[in-house]
């Protein structure tokens, strides 16, 4: 059963060649001025080239689009100056239907402005629809090659302003990020915004859909008829981040993030054949569905009955290298691999058993069974993974390490594959790390506006040590690398030590530890200080002589960021005391330690209210009439309950006071009391705030209180 939309459909005759176009009466109107009455005769979008027969002529005109500033259609043969200007020059309208506003700027710097009733876009240009008292409704033609810019609707971010979902303070300061953009693809505002998580997804494509003037949808229980998924191939859909919905008459009804996006209309157009009709849906409603109606792991029977054939061929040995060879077996793999992508697992699982093989993605955090397979599969996509990180595919007895680079879209995508033996079959584990993407700027990360200012102030002194603590997959390195972000524009010399380098950013220089190669991180270290660097960023500090390097630095006129594996932030004082530090070293270098943990928010699609265990309620010493959520589980976030992650944080400014406590070497309890004085949130009430505004479990409060 389709899922049906109540839209009014635009007018029949939309499309730009359309015949019932021609004869019509038309304005040709040109840049330079000159005004043309008569009837349509061509009007041709791919030769650029408009024919009238003008009134009261026997010959026809040739117009190039380049030549013209719009055409102006009426149903009706009387058009007179008066109708051209209350039309075509988009003056200010009285009427109530006429909702969306439109700003055109001509390539001769003239511009035009006022509100339509409707619009489409594609390649050739704008149609635009208003409707007139004297004629009802006519139709606005403006060649693309007329147009230097246009905007519809209003901005953005006065929607977003008006509805209450961002002050104007922090729309001025996305904006003025915006301005400062001088590489690469100007972001837009929207998402800026979201990146910084100053706005919802959902809230996002609802200020979109404003904008537009076009229908926003849910499609929670999307039912779609098996045509459509026919008509609209899945390499489409996921490209241009579109579902298709229904079909009535012509027109395709499709659902997109992004309705500005003329190249998609246009080849969902040309590939179906259909006009599409534009609805407005967020991200996360669309990549759900797509990973519902595509699903890429469907075709298992067919490499099933392809490998049994081919079993019959040969060795053991080539027969699992043909095997991983084999392109049902590669589609496959390549599958597995893309959709972890798509759905931004940050590992891959292949986990055998008796008779199937489980394949599993770690989706913020929570590892997440994606769907079972049958054993016959598992020697050719074991093989073709081991060919894939260049590992030996005939050794199954001993657990095997490798790693390879995939380019997915713009994106190079290294993975760190993992592979060991087991009773029931070889399992795999496969580390994604998306080179391109996840370096976050501080701003849009959860530190509250006290805590932004002093990490930035830290950040500005020219020498000193800051301290990234937590344990292993609790965001440290996403930290590191938006400090980075923070002080790359100014004209420093920045160098990372790391292992492995995560992110790829450009303007600093980044080396990684090669170990087998004695290419240690206090070997690089060395070397790097003879390197006039201004900032140096160790990625973890593991060893007594690596801290010894990074302590001399930060006292010697360098800025040193790192990390280090303890549960908090005073605890990492006491850690470098353990690794021989000495104190009165130690105290004057410290600038501030960030402890932190990454927690699962709940999914804001199927939140409701928890009931709260009484061990938890005294534990954390709760009011009983609290209320606090969970996630019951959808279709949008997997039936997991979450969406994402937010960083919870305790962070020590180490001060004059906590200073001598260091050179004193009191304890470190004495050194939390100092730090809870000196102002310090500890990380477990900083994760309470976040439960009680409905963001993070309970649960995963309590945890973190037990991790400390």
């Amino acid at each position: 059963m389709s899922y049906l939309i109540d839209i009014p459909l635009p007018p029949h005759d939309l499309a730009l060649n359309e015949g019932d176009l021609y004869e019509k009466d038309v304005i040709v109107k040109q840049m330079n001025g000159i005004r043309t009455c008569g009837k349509l005769k061509e009007i041709n979008g791919p030769l650029q080239r408009l024919i009238i027969l003008p009134h009261q002529d026997t010959h026809n005109q040739n117009f190039s689009f380049n030549d013209v500033r719009y055409v102006l259609f009426s149903p009706v043969k009387a058009l007179d100056d008066k109708l051209e200007i209350e039309a075509a020059q988009l003056l200010e309208s009285k009427n109530i239907k006429h909702k969306l506003k439109i700003h055109i700027k001509y390539k001769d710097g003239m511009t035009a402005e006022g509100h339509v009733l409707s619009y489409t876009a594609d390649i050739y240009g704008l149609q635009l629809f208003r409707e007139i008292e004297s004629i009802k409704i006519i139709r606005i033609f403006v060649p693309a090659a007329a147009i230097e810019s246009y905007r519809i609707g209003e901005l953005l971010g006065e929607i977003i302003t008006q509805k209450k979902l961002l002050d104007k303070a922090a729309l001025d300061t996305a904006l003025d990020q915006q301005r400062n953009q001088t590489a690469g693809v100007v972001p837009r505002i929207g998402e800026i915004l979201r990146a910084q998580g100053k706005i919802s997804d959902e809230d996002l494509h609802k200020a979109i859909a404003k904008k537009f003037g076009l229908p926003y949808v849910e499609l929670h229980h999307l039912n779609v008829d098996p045509v459509l998924i026919d008509l609209v191939p899945a390499e489409l859909a996921r490209k241009y981040g579109l579902i298709p919905i229904s079909t009535q008459n012509n027109y395709l009804t499709v659902a997109m993030t992004d309705p500005s996006n003329v190249e998609a209309v246009h080849m969902l157009q040309f590939i179906t054949g259909l006009q599409p009709i534009i609805v407005i849906s967020s991200k996360e409603n669309i990549e759900a569905a797509l990973s519902v109606m595509y699903n890429p792991l469907h075709d298992e029977d067919e490499n099933i009955k392809y490998i049994e054939e081919d079993k019959k061929k040969a060795t053991e040995v080539i027969d699992i290298k043909e095997l991983g060879q084999q392109k049902p077996i590669v589609r496959l793999t390549t599958n597995i691999l893309t959709e972890a992508i798509r759905r931004r697992a940050s590992d891959i699982h292949i986990r055998p058993g008796e008779k199937k093989f489980i394949l599993l993605y770690r989706i913020d955090g929570n590892l997440v069974t994606i769907r079972n397979f049958s054993k016959a599969l598992l020697p050719g996509i074991i093989s073709r993974i081991k060919i894939l990180g260049k590992m030996d595919i005939s050794e199954h007895r001993v657990p095997q390490d490798g790693r390879t680079r995939i380019i997915n879209e713009d994106s190079v995508v290294d993975l760190r594959i993992s592979i060991i033996p087991t009773i029931d079959g070889e399992s795999v584990v496969i580390r994604l790390l998306n080179t391109k993407i996840g370096i976050k700027t501080l701003d849009s990360m959860d530190f509250n506006k006290e805590d932004f200012t002093n990490i930035r102030g830290a950040l500005n002194k020219m020498h000193g040590l800051i301290l990234v603590t937590g344990p292993t997959g609790s965001g440290k390195s996403t930290t590191l690398y938006a400090a980075l972000n923070e002080i790359i524009g100014r004209n420093l010399n920045i160098i990372t030590v790391e292992n492995p380098v995560e992110y790829h950013i450009d303007g600093i220089e980044q080396i990684q530890v090669n170990n087998t190669t004695g290419l240690t991180f206090a070997r690089i270290l060395k070397n790097v200080l003879r390197h006039d660097p201004d900032v140096i960023m160790i990625g973890e500090i593991r060893d007594e002589e690596t801290a010894h390097i990074a302590i001399q630095s930060s006292l010697t006129g360098h800025l040193v960021l790192s990390t280090l594996h303890t549960n908090s932030a005073v605890g990492s004082i006491t850690r470098l005391q353990d690794m021989n530090i000495e104190p009165y070293l130690l105290a004057p270098t410290l600038l501030c330690i960030i402890a932190q943990r990454l927690i699962k928010r709940i999914c804001p699609h199927c939140a409701e209210i928890d009931e709260i265990p009484d061990h938890i309620v005294q534990s954390l010493k709760l009011d009983k009439d609290e209320r606090f959520y969970y996630g019951k589980g959808c279709e949008i976030c997997s039936n997991t309950g979450y969406s994402g992650r937010l960083a919870v944080y305790e962070l020590l400014m180490v001060d004059q006071k906590l200073r001598n406590a260091i050179k004193r070497m009191e304890s470190e309890s004495v050194m939390q009391e100092i730090a809870r004085e000196s102002g310090m949130v500890p990380l477990a009430d900083n994760a309470l705030a976040h439960a009680r505004e409905g963001r993070i479990t309970i649960s995963e409060v309590f945890r973190v209180s037990q991790d400390n």
